[in-house]
């Protein structure tokens, strides 16, 4: 559980959105803001509009970081033209690449947040132990977080150009090999060099501690070894190879998340969901969770799940709002919560901004079944959620 709180605690402190409501702008507008930022990246205006406070939100508080980027803009909207290529040539076998990667995709999900729990604050270290622990980071992230969508990119890259593209062959390939290929093409020239170096040299020199402290600077080896180069830098200068390879990610996970929302439906039409093999943690799903939930105007003050129950207490932050319909109409989220964890008994607690308790919602494993098998349509669980109303809102 200290990852959730980690990210309830991250959600709160560095997302926008609750400043936003108490400013006074309404979840609505919210709504309408990431519509209009994400419009160029869809063609399926109807999915936009439909994960737009739900699964887009933590992407769109990604993407404020970028919002005066025209360079990451130009090459996310660069790079999704070429997964619309890909499709252009052979529907089914692009939407295949993305059913073959999912167990792959699950397995970084799960690395990448190991990653993130474990990083610390480097900047103010001296240079060997900044050196070595930047270092180390960059392996990490070229190596554990990039490989599947590299995987995934090069794929799309081969189909839109025409290839055959075999997953299992595709897997095979090294990281160098696969860099070579995609930077042949001007318009991925940028995207996969940083300081002229290709990012499987940076993993290269990271992995084989290629590198060494002249003086005040980072003295990098790479290339063949009858032929070596060398690069010097000055302690910012690898900082912002990080940040810069940091970006490069971001920009590959919203190329990927953009066009599955925008082609869900096709690319999982006749998926197995039991064919899955790995198992995401926890935190995967409860990033996007707690955004929608922040969307909506509440804030997270605490969650706890078990096979036997999912508590979650959530309190008001829109300053005049009629606190009751607006928890009574939220009660959906206890069927959220079944989605997610599949818990006997799913209840939600909400608080008013002063902190204090005024509303329980709560249901069943049995009645969100019924909804999730489709043998029900969503308005059953109106009809039995039961809607405690607590003593302290008198």
């Amino acid at each position: 559980m200290k990852g959730i709180i980690k990210i309830i605690e991250a959600v709160r402190s560095e997302s926008p959105l609750l400043e936003f409501f108490r400013a006074g702008i309404k979840p609505e507008e919210i709504k309408e803001q990431i519509i209009s930022d994400f419009d160029q990246y869809f063609r399926n205006k109807d999915n936009l509009s439909k994960y737009s406070m739900t699964y887009l939100v933590s992407d769109w508080i990604l993407y404020n970081k970028y919002r005066d980027n025209s360079w990451f803009k130009q090459k996310l909207l660069e790079s999704l033209n070429m997964y619309r290529d890909a499709s252009k040539r052979d529907a089914f076998a692009c939407h295949d690449i993305f059913k073959q990667l999912i167990d792959d995709q699950i397995e970084t999900g799960n690395r990448f947040w190991s990653f993130v729990f474990t990083e610390t604050n480097k900047k103010d270290l001296e240079i060997y132990e900044f050196t070595q622990m930047t270092m180390n980071d960059i392996g990490r992230i070229v190596e554990g977080l990039f490989k599947t969508l590299l995987l995934e990119y090069i794929s799309m890259y081969r189909l839109s150009k025409g290839k055959k593209v075999v997953i299992s062959d595709i897997k095979k390939l090294d990281l160098g090999i696969i860099n070579n290929e995609l930077i042949q093409t001007s318009a991925f020239l940028d995207l996969f060099s940083i300081r002229s170096l290709k990012l499987s040299d940076w993993r290269n020199i990271a992995y084989h501690h290629n590198y060494s402290i002249e003086s005040d600077k980072i003295k990098c080896t790479y290339g063949p070894k009858d032929n070596r180069n060398t690069i010097l830098l000055e302690k910012d200068e690898l900082w912002a190879v990080l940040l810069e390879i940091s970006r490069i990610l971001d920009l590959l996970n919203l190329t990927h998340k953009f066009y599955f929302y925008d082609n869900d439906t096709e690319i999982l039409q006749g998926f197995d969901p039991d064919s899955i093999r790995g198992e995401a943690r926890t935190e995967i799903w409860f990033l996007t969770f707690a955004s929608a939930l922040v969307a909506q105007g509440f804030d997270i003050i605490s969650f706890e799940t078990s096979k036997e129950i999912t508590k979650l207490i959530v309190r008001e932050t829109i300053i005049d709002s009629d606190k009751r319909t607006r928890a009574i109409h939220s009660s959906q989220f206890t069927y959220n919560l079944w989605y997610y964890t599949s818990s006997v008994k799913l209840e939600v607690e909400y608080r008013d901004l002063e902190n204090v308790p005024y509303l329980r919602a709560s249901t069943t494993n049995e009645i969100c079944e019924k909804i999730g098998s489709k043998e029900k349509p969503f308005t059953y669980l109106a009809e039995f959620i039961n809607l405690e109303i607590l003593e302290n809102d008198a």
